[in-house]
C-alpha cells in the first residue's frame, strides 16, 4: 500500500499499490514515500538475474496472451536523477 518515489543512479521511477521494482544489484537507490499511507513493501534479495517465468514467454522471449502482464505494463525510469546541493 502506499506510493514512493524511488530514486536511483539511472532515474527516477514512481511507484504504487501492486507495482514491482528491480534494482539491480549493487545500484545506490532511495526509497520516498509521497502519499499519506504508510509504504509497505515485500523486499526480495536475488542472488541471480530477475526475469519472468519461462511458461509466460514463448521461444522469441515474447510474453504469451495468458501472462499476467504484458510489455505495455512495464517502465523504466521516467526523468534522470538531478539534485542540487542543498537536499540530502
Amino acid at each position: 500500500t502506499g506510493t514512493a518515489r524511488l530514486e536511483t543512479t539511472y532515474g527516477v521511477l514512481e511507484i504504487g499499490e501492486g507495482d514491482y521494482a528491480v534494482v539491480p544489484t549493487g545500484t545506490i537507490h532511495r526509497w520516498i514515500p509521497t502519499g499519506t499511507e504508510q509504504v509497505r513493501a515485500l523486499t526480495i534479495e536475488a542472488r541471480g538475474h530477475i526475469r519472468p517465468p519461462g511458461r509466460y514467454l514463448s521461444q522469441h522471449g515474447q510474453f504469451l496472451e495468458h501472462a499476467p502482464y504484458c510489455e505495455r505494463d512495464l517502465r523504466g525510469p521516467t526523468t534522470p536523477l538531478l539534485a542540487d546541493g542543498d537536499n540530502v
